[in-house]
């Protein structure tokens, strides 16, 4: 799981402007959802382009891939499906999110 200073980088990157906010995958092009952040920051230069602009970029961690959610020993899926409802659903912002996260992550 998560420790509080890597919790504090992510909610930093996801408000300094750093990364464009995507939807509906964890990152496609040169934008990401807020776990594709969390992705980036956690797995750098491990990310492969989608065959064409309308498909997902791909995150290679060990021979296994990701499009959409990460590894459970990332952070837990029950977590991941309510940030992605706050990314994708509800339409959040990323600095509304930071929010959450720090509120509801934190130790």
């Amino acid at each position: 799981m998560l420790t509080n200073e890597q919790i504090d980088t992510w909610t930093c990157k996801l408000r300094s402007g750093e990364y464009k906010q995507g939807r509906n995958g964890l990152k496609k092009g040169d934008r990401f959802c807020c776990l594709g952040v969390l992705a980036d920051i956690l797995y750098p230069g491990q990310w492969y382009p989608g065959f064409t602009t309308w498909t997902l970029d791909t995150l290679s961690i060990e021979g296994c891939e990701f499009k959409h959610y990460l590894p459970d020993s990332t952070i837990s899926e029950a977590i991941q499906i309510k940030l992605g409802e706050l990314n994708d659903t509800e339409e959040k912002d990323f600095c509304e999110i930071a929010d959450w996260i720090e509120k509801n992550l934190r130790k």
